[in-house]
């Protein structure tokens, strides 16, 4: 999330030449694909090396009066200089190299700054653009907002610039590719109020009577989105926690409001940020920015935001602790290449608050989660992972919550248990954040490593998972004889993918309260295996564990003397029932493999009854009869 940062307008001039020093820049790939809705083509000319946010604000509203310095190196020959602004904040002036220019246009959300004298290749500019005003937008992708907490009576002002609003309060290039080296944050508030941001908190200076700036400075490559501010009545909380293999401990800062109850409520959350820190230092690789801080700002903001190093939270939940914090990995450290890989920031991060739950909770309670992700993820029933451009200039789009974040949990879940040796599956994540560190990453990218580390290829999984949609329907009947069990599975799919390729548990319980746990595999849409049991199987479960995303039925055959009615199978227009008890009435219901109901009707008692069904395409379906107390169901196959 976004931490307020609000600078005292006085950077001396001759600080330009040590700011670009300490941004030493090394190549970086430029987007070619999506970019936000306003972003100009002039802006792929140049590279941002450096921002410096220098503003004056306050919790009361949006109002924000300042400067950005922003540093660049021409890529191309340059004779305009495009940034992105909101049109509700106007410019006061703006400086080129320390020197008053006036030949700039402000409209459409773009700073337009024609240059005088061209700028060559590899030439590096320093621009001050002084600004002020207050966003209008009252969303919540508003970039700038003010609430307040009614729980603690606090009012805040924070930023959430996630996918594209950032230019409601910095002038900006809103490029995924293009990050910033480093990202200065000078907030000025009264001195009543703290303001939190990214990296370090250099200092706090005193620039007038009745005020305080405080002045952050982050080091490490940062995504636009990333950068944040945060203002209100805070406490700092902090403490120290040690990651192995790091001689220095991190620095845990928390501003969080200055309310009597505050740690009565939060304290127990808070503390466990260490335990996850150190969980997800184990299981990714060491935390990403060991050398400043992680942190957490307060604001009522319904969730959180991944700010870099200092994400922004509505309260300290566990799980939501847990998913801003593994964004500082994937998301932060490692970005997605464009909005349309969004898998890779909130697919990662959602399956890391099951990853929370598996090792500091439990497995149980793991599963748990997982019910719950595929419950919502099912809401879904088509809908691909990997976005459209047309979809990722949507916001709702792209932060879909049953797909973005429950499928693309589940989906990592699926290959976790595809590849079936946990030692590798945590190997291709640490490789994948270290070959992609302090840059992008698409999902076919994760897809390369993971082919590379395992020595197989998965582009089937990522063509069913990532690029298709939907989700598979399973219906496993069974029959226990002798000592075999019988299995057959009917797999199709919800969406555009007609079969999923998949492995699934099925688990076996026995007459004497025993069970076993066998792992299959669906080769095709109709699979049968023959199964020797030592006891006879009363019944079976299948996927135990919750690993696969899929809608799923069980039932057993029912024994020879139990069929209710003999039927040609497949047939073509018309199924002719022919019934044993012709003196029971019987309900009949046809439906199709996603469960919806075609035909669901009682009938007296007869030896006969004919449906006609030639209004139905061909394909496989479920028959169900019902007599008094016995249920046949079985599969029927329509033919042209």
């Amino acid at each position: 999330m976004r931490l307020i940062i609000i600078l005292f307008l006085s950077l001396v001039v001759g600080k330009f030449s040590q700011l670009f020093s300490q941004c030493s820049h090394t190549g970086k790939k430029l987007s070619t694909e999506f970019l936000s809705p306003g972003f100009s083509d002039l802006e792929k000319k140049y590279d941002v090396n450096y921002y410096h946010i220098n503003l004056l604000i306050n919790n009361l509203d949006t109002y924000i009066e300042g400067y950005t310095d922003i540093g660049i190196t021409a890529l191309e020959v340059i004779d305009t200089i495009v940034f992105e602004l909101l049109d509700d904040l106007s410019i006061d002036s703006i400086n080129v190299n320390s020197e008053y220019h006036q030949n700039y246009l402000h409209s459409d959300g773009l700073i337009n700054i024609a240059i005088d004298n061209n700028i060559q290749v590899g030439e590096k500019t320093m621009l001050r653009i002084y600004y002020k005003g207050a966003s209008q937008s009252s969303n919540f992708f508003s970039g700038i907002s003010n609430r307040s907490d009614f729980i603690y009576n606090k009012s805040v002002t924070y930023t959430l610039s996630e996918p594209f609003q950032a230019s409601s309060w910095f002038p900006v290039k809103q490029d995924l590719h293009d990050k910033a080296d480093s990202v200065r944050v000078y907030l000025t508030v009264d001195e009543d109020l703290m303001a939190g941001s990214n990296g370090v908190l250099e200092n706090i200076s005193i620039p007038e009577d009745g005020k305080k700036s405080y002045e952050w400075f982050s080091k490490y490559p940062i995504a636009y989105y990333l950068i944040s501010f945060s203002v209100s009545d805070y406490i700092d909380y902090s403490f120290n926690v040690s990651i192995e293999g790091v001689d220095d401990s991190l620095l845990v800062q928390n501003f969080i409001y200055n309310s009597v109850n505050i740690f009565e409520n939060e304290k127990e959350n808070i503390d466990k940020t260490g335990d996850l820190l150190e969980l997800f230092s184990s299981l990714f690789g060491t935390y990403p920015f060991i050398n400043e801080k992680y942190g957490h700002c307060m604001a009522p903001m319904g969730g959180g935001m991944e700010h870099q190093t200092m994400t922004t939270l509505q309260n300290f939940n566990f799980l939501l602790v847990a998913h801003e914090l593994a964004h500082q990995w994937f998301g932060d450290y490692v970005t997605c290449s464009t909005w349309q890989d969004i898998w890779i920031n909130e697919g990662f991060a959602s399956y890391s608050e099951y990853l929370a739950l598996e090792f500091l909770e439990g497995e149980e309670a793991a599963i748990d989660w997982m019910n719950s992700a595929h419950d919502l993820a099912l809401n879904a029933t088509t809908g691909s992972i990997y976005l459209t451009e047309e979809e990722a200039e949507n916001p709702s789009r792209i932060f879909n919550y049953y797909l973005s974040y429950k499928k693309g949990a589940a989906i990592i879940n699926m290959l976790r248990y595809e590849l079936n040796d946990d030692d590798m599956f945590f190997l291709i994540l640490r490789t994948f954040i270290e070959n992609y560190k302090n840059s992008v990453a698409s999902g076919e990218d994760f897809m390369n490593v993971f082919n590379d580390i395992s020595g197989e290829d998965y582009s089937w999984f990522f063509d069913q998972w990532y690029f298709g949609d939907g989700y598979p329907i399973f219906q496993l009947s069974y029959k226990s004889s002798g000592d075999s069990l019988f299995l057959e599975t009917l797999q199709t799919g919800s969406g555009n993918i007609d079969f999923f390729k998949t492995h699934f548990d099925v688990k076996i319980f026995y007459e004497n309260n025993q069970d076993t746990i066998l792992r299959l595999e669906q080769t095709e849409s109709i699979n049968k295996f023959a199964i020797p049991i030592p006891y006879r199987a009363v019944s079976v479960q299948l996927d135990p564990f919750s690993r696969i995303l899929m809608n799923s039925s069980e039932y057993e055959y029912l024994p020879d003397p139990d069929i209710i009615a003999k039927f040609q199978n497949p047939f073509r227009d018309n199924l002719f029932l022919n019934f044993s008890n012709t003196n029971a009435q019987k309900e009949i219901m046809l439906t199709d493999l996603k469960g919806s109901i075609i035909i669901h009707k009682t009938i007296e008692p007869t030896s006969f009854y004919e449906l006609n069904l030639s209004f139905l395409e061909s394909g496989i379906y479920i028959l169900t009869i019902i007599e008094e107390s016995k249920k046949m169901i079985r599969k029927v196959q329509k033919l042209k």
